[in-house]
């Protein structure tokens, strides 16, 4: 039996990048921004805005909204077993 072998140059490995789950905020940087409202919601894209804008903001973090929602989702399917 024939094996084939592929040129190396062909071939090409996909690097995945690692989702970004917790976005921190304070000290007058933010690691998100005000249009990330998909992401981290109103409340956590208003305090990322308010701290790139330099306003006294407390540290904290914002967890991404989908996060959250597979959370859920895990919690409630764990419940009805």
């Amino acid at each position: 039996m024939a094996t084939i072998t592929l040129p190396e140059a062909g071939i090409q490995e996909s690097k995945k990048t690692a989702t970004k789950y917790v976005y921190s905020f304070g000290g007058g940087k933010a690691d998100g921004h005000g249009k990330m409202k998909d992401d981290l919601g109103g409340k956590g894209a208003g305090l990322a805005e308010m701290t790139n804008a330099g306003l006294p903001v407390p540290p904290g973090f914002t967890i991404q909204t989908e996060a959250c929602r597979e959370f859920h989702a895990q919690r409630r399917s764990v419940q009805r077993s």
